[in-house]
């Protein structure tokens, strides 16, 4: 018989729905999550539980078994996944090093995974689960498509809230944040950091890549460009415009627009 599978990562011991089997993981690398469920899956559905910066983990394991990322290897097990429960997950970045806010892994992950969800029909739903101090922009990229939920509460590890979330009988209390998108123009000086910057890319990207996104790097900003450009493969303008860029000439443009970051080029 098929066993449902529910994947937690996180303090203490997973909550364990009836009809379920729980296992505790810590990995601390996606692609090795993705190894441990191709061994561990029967057949099931999947449910995948993680607690704060494990739930990047989680999402980017999610993306590698969709064949979302660099190695296009597609798991048989990507669609069995019914649920993803993010516990006080910072999607947004936190702390120093790799999961930074603004970093260039945290960045592209927030990419591919709107762009995952535009253009599939994925029926996985993701349920955030907050406190209620946590920040609403935290979560605007795990909010931009139809299955996801945003859910306050006063306890995140609250296995009642937990089991609602996976086994679906949860009621949204936030409606999701989904404004009108709006052509969005950024502006790059040699001030300009790159974190901030990359920070910003993200958000304004969940919201509003559909309305056009432009940047003009003046000066020594055409650096902070390259530099996000290099460092993140998923980041891409319709327009890159470059103002006295202090820039090598020899930089590869033509890897640029090979890439598809950059729709059309100005330099003045």
């Amino acid at each position: 018989m098929r066993r449902n599978l529910l994947i937690y990562q996180g303090p203490g011991a997973p909550p364990t729905p009836e009809g379920w089997h729980a296992a505790k993981v810590t990995h601390h690398d996606p692609r090795s999550l993705c190894r441990w469920i191709d061994v561990n899956w029967d057949g099931g559905r999947i449910a995948l539980v993680a607690h704060g910066t494990a739930g990047l983990v989680f999402r980017h394991a999610y993306l590698v078994a969709n064949g979302d990322d660099d190695s296009r290897e597609h798991r048989p097990w990507a669609g069995h996944v019914s649920r993803m429960v993010l516990l006080a997950v910072p999607n947004r970045g936190a702390g120093l090093g790799r999961f930074r806010r603004g970093g260039p892994y945290v960045t592209d992950l927030r990419v591919r995974w709107v762009d995952h969800f535009d253009r599939t029909t994925d029926p996985v739903k993701v349920v955030q689960v907050n406190g209620p101090s946590a920040s609403r922009d935290d979560c605007v990229d795990v909010e931009q498509f139809p299955n996801a939920r945003l859910v306050p509460t006063p306890d995140v590890f609250d296995n009642r809230v937990i089991l609602e979330a996976v086994l679906g009988r949860f009621q949204p209390t936030t409606p999701p944040s989904r404004p009108a998108p709006q052509p969005a123009e950024f502006l790059l000086t040699s001030y300009t950091r790159l974190s901030t910057f990359l920070d910003e890319y993200a958000q304004t990207y969940a919201l509003h890549r559909h309305a056009g996104l432009t940047v003009t790097a003046v000066e020594g900003g055409a650096r902070t460009l390259a530099k996000a450009l290099d460092r993140v493969p998923s980041l891409r303008f319709d327009t890159v415009r470059l103002d006295r860029p202090a820039l090598s000439p020899d930089f590869p443009w033509h890897r640029v627009i090979e890439r598809e970051q950059a729709g059309h080029i100005t330099c003045t």
